[in-house]
């Protein structure tokens, strides 16, 4: 697959976790410090250039309810105590969403309605049952440097941790679409590693699900243990798909680990 003449090449970012485990883990401090931490980790890998921030709220309209949009410029920002609207933001039970836009072609996307207290029945709650995302998108000219790039992991890997993810994945974006048209899913299964992408991040449940003497076995190029889960990428470079660079590197690995079944369906 390749990108066509109008498309721009766009490196994606998921992170999944669990709506149920994120808020007891936030139990053992408090929403306000979650959200503290959530923008220094933002600041402390450069991006608090915070241009833009977009809201998605709901309101009925004859009975149906419709979701629109509410938007802050940069003038409006920059009179904001950012760390402290991110925990009003976040707090507002009409919010669905917030998206963090920055220079260069750079965005961040929280679902947070985890933070809502929907019922269903019988105490339980419809997070006792649902995963959430946040998600990152970058165009490539941003990620050209190394430096960058490693910035960019260590936020990603931050972020993994601070959200309790179970899984998360950086790819480039028309090779994680060509990936799970390989596997002939069309919707994203936490049940199961689907396919390996070029960054993955693996949560407590897949590290004990695989074991860490496995996982310190994995052939890659980078691996780590993070404070709650196991990162590992497959190439020095995750543009490595742009002409001129070893995209055999990603190849071989990748072929590697297909015939060790590291992303077969798990019973």
């Amino acid at each position: 697959m390749a990108y066509e003449d109008y498309e721009i090449p766009e490196i994606t970012t998921c992170i999944y976790y669990y709506e149920k485990e994120l808020s007891y883990n936030i139990g053992e401090c408090s929403f306000k410090e979650f959200c503290e931490k959530f923008w220094e980790l933002l600041v402390y890998d450069d991006y608090s250039d915070v241009t833009n921030i977009v809201i998605g709220k709901d309101r009925l309209v004859n009975g149906i309810s419709e979701g629109y949009t509410v938007k802050f410029n940069k003038k409006q920002i920059s009179s904001l105590d950012l760390k402290s609207f991110i925990y009003e933001l976040a707090s507002d039970d009409g919010i669905s969403y917030i998206t963090f836009i920055h220079k260069e072609h750079r965005e961040e996307k929280w679902d947070i309605t985890w933070a809502k207290d929907h019922q269903v029945g019988e105490g339980r709650r419809v997070s006792d049952y649902t995963f959430n995302h946040f998600s990152i998108t970058h165009t490539y000219d941003f990620l050209e440097s190394y430096e960058k790039q490693i910035k960019y992991i260590n936020l990603f890997c931050g972020l993994c941790d601070l959200f309790s993810a179970f899984y998360g994945n950086i790819s480039d974006l028309d090779s994680s679409i060509e990936l799970l048209d390989r596997t002939k899913d069309t919707v994203f299964n936490e049940s199961y590693l689907q396919t390996i992408y070029w960054g993955n991040y693996l949560g407590p449940k897949y590290c004990k699900q695989f074991g860490q003497e496995r996982l310190e076995q994995i052939e890659c190029y980078e691996k780590r243990k993070t404070e709650k889960g196991f990162y590992f990428a497959l190439s020095d470079n995750m543009l490595d798909e742009l002409k001129g660079c070893d995209f055999r590197q990603r190849k071989r690995i990748l072929k590697k680990l297909t015939k060790k079944n590291w992303f077969h369906r798990q019973k």
